[in-house]
């Protein structure tokens, strides 16, 4: 992709590493954010009760359309999303549950503040008061925006972070190179962030999901009613496999998940009861879990006028897996 600006060629490139690409994006975080806006270059653990520990790489206060705070990922389009991206993601929703976690950010981001007092008159003016900790306090004990900057966003991305829990914002970010010269003169491409208002709680509403009501009333899924925030996914376990029948916006897939120290091993016991000439998926590793991805539909919760088609297929695939499984001696 080109870009041409004055009469200037300037060239499509990929970030040489995500902190290159993380300079770009604090550098024009009043763009991306609001003029108003406050990035935080902080890389402090951020610890969930059970002592899962994740770092973010920063986060930013900003205040439109009303004072929100986000916690920032850069990642880059090439590093692997379900191995990757969304275990940070779900450690960073893990550990801000954590009240002593959350006690700990607020001095971290008072600091910051209380040391530069440029910084805390810009942050005064802009609230309209003197009393800066409690902002942030009260700023910090509501939910978290999350935010993935990344230099190409990807479908799989998108249907992969519908499964996270509260607001996930995706900014994609493209840079370009001025051709010719040998010194990095870029332009950037991207969207400035838009939120909803509100009080950054979680932005799925409450109640219970539509689309799996039918499945959980009976069959071999029957269970409880799914919560919406949780309608992309329901499970059911077998001889220490977890089968997880998956749903995104225009796919649908099965899901077996394996985890423990021999995990790898059982899942490659578990592929061979579905030979590749009779059957299609995926084998993943991730440092807790190794998988194995069926695709069932190109169609998912989206596609409204398919779910009769969607929920057959789902759960049909599903039991022949599971009734596979459970004839064998995995």
């Amino acid at each position: 992709m080109i870009v041409l600006i004055d009469g200037i060629r300037y060239q499509l490139t990929t970030p040489k590493s995500e902190a290159v690409l993380e300079n770009a994006i604090q550098s024009n975080c009043e763009h991306i954010f609001g003029p108003d806006s406050f990035y935080f270059d902080i890389k402090k653990k951020i610890k969930s009760k059970a002592g899962v520990a994740s770092i973010p790489d920063g986060y930013v206060i900003f205040f439109t359309p009303k004072p929100r705070w986000a916690i920032i990922e850069v990642e880059l389009a090439s590093h692997p999303v379900y191995d990757h991206v969304i275990p940070q993601l779900s450690k960073f929703n893990k550990g801000i549950e954590d009240s002593s976690t959350r006690k700990k950010l607020v001095e971290i981001l008072y600091g910051v503040f209380d040391d530069d007092e440029v910084l805390k008159a810009r942050l005064k003016q802009k609230i309209k008061t003197g009393e800066v900790y409690k902002f942030i306090s009260d700023l910090v004990s509501e939910q978290p925006l999350i935010v993935v900057a990344i230099d190409q966003r990807t479908e799989e991305l998108d249907e992969a972070i519908d499964d996270i829990k509260g607001e996930v914002k995706v900014v994609e970010f493209k840079t370009f190179r001025r051709e010719g010269i040998s010194d990095d003169v870029n332009a950037y491409m991207f969207e400035p962030l838009k939120t909803k208002p509100g009080n950054g709680s979680d932005h799925k509403p409450d109640g219970h999901s539509e689309f799996w009501e039918p499945i959980r009333k009976e069959g071999l899924f029957k269970g409880k009613p799914v919560p919406i925030k949780d309608e992309g996914w329901i499970g059911k376990g077998i001889k220490g496999i977890n089968i997880i029948l998956r749903l995104r916006n225009h796919k649908c897939s099965i899901l077996l998940s394996l985890r423990g120290p021999d995990r790898t091993d059982r899942r490659n016991k578990v592929a061979k009861l579905f030979p590749k000439t009779k059957y299609e998926y995926e084998v993943r590793e991730s440092p807790k879990f190794a998988t194995i991805e069926f695709p069932v539909l190109d169609k998912g919760k989206k596609d409204r006028e398919y779910w009769p088609e969607i929920r057959e297929k789902l759960t049909s695939t599903g039991a022949k897996i599971y009734n596979k499984i459970l004839e064998s001696d995995v």
